[in-house]
């Protein structure tokens, strides 16, 4: 996995200023993220697939906002864990809270470590199965592709290594796009869409080793 590539491939593509300030455009509004993960998704099945060009034309806008929508879902879905146990977790607490003394304190902070402890946990959990799934998802065209909870795994537990190095891609293309703020006025929506577009790229990277296409130059079809 080329963790450079990634970084980098942007600025490989001859029109890469017109089609970042389209996505720097969209990030102006929450809605405007839909299209945009969609744009992303794009990327990881172009990458996965060994396409020339991965950085893709602001085009075929319905399936860019159906893939950017339906990928929110698959992320709700791995997600479930953490609402759940959040949801639980605050019905318990609100007895807890009201007991009083030192015994509710004690249980209290004791139950809220143990709740931060599992969404941590959880978080990094995530930050290896999203990749996968989201990919699957991309280059297959199927939704389910993203809810194979055993083939997800299975990608994953074969590829440690290589989603291990996604997960550290994503840390730090998150923090580039917290450089942005530093920036006075738009300087964060152009670092926050280039840093979904490394991570998307650094996806499809992964795709390609976990399914042995390493060697592919197929295109993507349409």
């Amino acid at each position: 996995m080329d963790i450079g590539q990634a970084f980098g491939f942007v600025f490989q593509d001859e029109d890469w200023l017109k089609k970042v300030l389209i996505g720097a455009v969209l990030a102006l509004t929450g809605i405007g993220f839909i299209p945009i993960i969609g744009y992303g998704m794009e990327v990881a099945r172009r990458v996965a697939k060994g396409h020339p060009q991965p950085l893709p034309e602001w085009d075929d806008w319905g399936r860019k906002i159906i893939e950017g929508f339906m990928s929110g879902i698959v992320v709700f879905v791995w997600s479930l864990p953490v609402v759940l146990m959040g949801a639980c977790a605050g019905i318990i607490a609100i007895p807890l809270s009201d007991t009083g003394g030192d015994a509710g304190g004690f249980l209290f902070a004791g139950l809220m470590l143990c709740v931060g402890l599992f969404i941590l946990l959880y978080s990094l959990i995530l930050g290896l199965v999203l990749p996968a799934a989201l990919t699957n998802y991309a280059v297959t065209g199927e939704f389910g592709a993203a809810l194979r909870f055993g083939e997800v795994f299975g990608m994953i537990r074969n590829n440690l290594g290589v989603y291990l190095m996604v997960l550290l891609v994503t840390v730090l293309a998150q923090f580039v796009a917290s450089l942005g703020s530093i920036a006075v006025g738009c300087g964060v929506l152009f670092t926050s869409f280039y840093s979904v577009l490394v991570m998307y790229h650094a996806y499809g990277q992964a795709y390609r080793v976990a399914a042995g296409n390493v060697d592919s130059q197929a295109s993507v079809a349409y």
